[in-house]
């Protein structure tokens, strides 16, 4: 299995970046997707140039202010997939 680790510092507080993202039905942020819908601990959206996709939705840790999720149903046959966003505090931001 493969790894692929991207640490990214934004100028914003973790709190502002913890709505937006924690917001699991919110598509703004996501380049190329208009809309998210929900069911359950399930997600799903079509996102331009990949297709319909749909995330299992792992862990929502608003204190720790981590998201995990995993990528179920996806146009391109993928053996294993999850993602991890995890937030931490800056001096400058997150």
């Amino acid at each position: 299995m493969k790894t692929l680790t991207i640490t990214e510092s934004l100028n914003h507080k973790v709190g502002l970046v913890w709505e937006i993202i924690s917001d699991l039905s919110r598509s703004d942020w996501v380049p190329g997707v208009d809309e998210i819908s929900m069911e359950e601990d399930t997600r799903e959206f079509f996102m331009q140039g990949m297709g319909k996709i749909k995330e299992k939705i792992l862990l929502c840790d608003e204190r720790n202010k981590v998201l995990k999720y995993s990528a179920i149903e996806t146009p391109a046959e993928i053996k294993h997939h999850l993602a991890c966003i995890e937030l931490t505090e800056s001096e400058t931001g997150c």
